[in-house]
């Protein structure tokens, strides 16, 4: 995160919350993958955070 943000032409895109899951004793656990659902969401921050870098580096 530190060398992300130190870096003009680098950002930090949170992904821990997408790793999360029930399971079946409806107890909050960390999951190896993503849900589909996250994949998605997952995409959507570094599309917007690749278009904020773009902006900020155009004239």
């Amino acid at each position: 995160m530190t060398v992300a943000e130190a870096d003009p032409r680098g950002a930090w895109i949170d992904t821990d919350d997408l790793h999360d899951k029930i399971d079946k004793a409806d107890k909050h656990s960390k999951d190896l993958h993503c849900s589909p659902d996250g994949y998605r969401l997952m995409g959507e921050r570094f599309a917007k955070k690749a278009i904020e870098l773009i902006k900020k580096q155009s004239p």
